[in-house]
């Protein structure tokens, strides 16, 4: 285990800063010291309980050691160009107090020494309210990633809250405010298909197309649901990796250019390869990767109260070979490299799911 000075992990170089959260980089992503990327967990719990999730919700808001450590970090690096940070979880809007606290932070400490900063947020839409993106925007927070299944009563079943209710009206709700208003923020819907689902989201994206026609600001993915180790994985109606690119055509051909499409990434660098990306739990731990949150290879070293990286150097050199080996599988997702031979397709079809706009991009195959 090496110790490292606030901000640099030991022996983990640098790498290019995004500006949006999990996901894929482009291919001229540049190794930059002068970057940080950090996605940050202000909490593990979640008000939803989406059927395929694979997340266990085992540890709670982030601790006040944590939330101290993440500004004594930002505090030394006053060197940096760019700062950008991807609000994860959970759902990071069950613990908005903890987003606003280090979102002020990061801001002024940027504004004070000329620092680029941008920010984004992975969550499920149901708590992201006018009033509140509002104040999430001013604080610089400008994208956003929402989920959702179908239309209605299909989105319910598998997207349910943690009292076993629906969430598609609270959300669409959101949407439509969030649409009405003249924020400028930017929307990526990823429209999560399976087997049992597929007319619903062609009725959704009628409802979209129609409520919001030529809304730039809104940007659609389609992704299938894939096993991520979730309690129900065995009966859940997967779509076939032979299949998908056959449906997501198929959806396509049915938005007909109506709203913005953003496809599925040929290629790319993944944010977990690069040297200068940590993924801060709410507890302090420090990763790599928003997928495999309970592989001990994912656990690379701790954040201390006083902004110290302490960071296992044999852990994190594996993540960071995948950026110099000269395999683009291994660039897209490092992850597929340490995976065991039998889970690495979903391994890595998981991984692409997180969103990119040019940047470093969250979260479980339901976020």
């Amino acid at each position: 285990m090496a110790r490292a000075e606030p901000g640099a992990p030991s022996g983990a170089g640098s790498g290019t800063a995004s500006a949006t959260a999990p996901g894929a980089v482009p291919k001229s992503a540049e190794v930059d010291a002068r970057a940080l990327h950090l996605i940050l967990h202000p909490t593990e719990q979640c008000n939803f309980r989406c059927t395929y999730c694979y997340e266990r919700f085992e540890i709670g808001r982030m601790a006040p050691d944590t939330v101290a450590g993440i500004k004594r970090l930002l505090a030394a690096r006053h060197d940096l160009e760019r700062l950008h940070i991807g609000w994860f979880g959970g759902e990071p809007l069950v613990a908005p107090d903890v987003v606003r606290e280090l979102s002020r932070t990061a801001r002024t400490h940027c504004a004070l020494h000329g620092i680029a900063y941008s920010a984004d947020m992975t969550t499920n839409g149901y708590r992201l309210t006018e009033p509140l993106a509002r104040e999430l925007v001013g604080l610089g927070i400008g994208s956003y990633q929402i989920s959702l299944d179908g239309d209605g009563e299909a989105h319910d079943r598998t997207r349910r809250r943690a009292n076993g209710a629906g969430s598609f009206a609270t959300i669409w709700s959101n949407l439509e405010a969030l649409m009405a208003s003249d924020l400028d923020l930017n929307i990526l819907l990823r429209i999560h298909y399976h087997r049992d689902n597929l007319a619903s989201i062609e009725a959704l994206i009628e409802r979209l197309a129609r409520a919001f026609p030529g809304e730039r600001r809104l940007e659609l993915h389609f992704r299938s649901v894939s096993p991520l180790g979730g309690e129900n994985d065995r009966d859940f109606p997967f779509v076939e990796r032979a299949r998908r690119q056959a449906v997501e055509r198929r959806l396509a051909e049915a938005l007909a250019g109506r709203l913005r499409l953003r496809r599925r990434a040929e290629s790319g660098t993944c944010y977990a390869c690069l040297p200068n990306s940590l993924v801060i739990r709410a507890d302090g731990t420090i990763s790599k990767c928003t997928v495999a949150l309970y592989d001990e290879r994912n656990i690379i070293g701790r954040l201390h109260p006083d902004g110290r990286l302490e960071v296992d150097d044999a852990r994190l050199r594996p993540w960071l070979e995948a950026l110099v080996c000269g395999d683009p599988a291994a660039r897209a997702c490092p992850l597929r490299a340490l995976a065991s031979n039998g889970a690495r397709d979903e391994v890595q079809d998981a991984s692409s799911q997180r969103h990119s706009r040019g940047k470093a991009e969250g979260k479980r195959v339901g976020a």
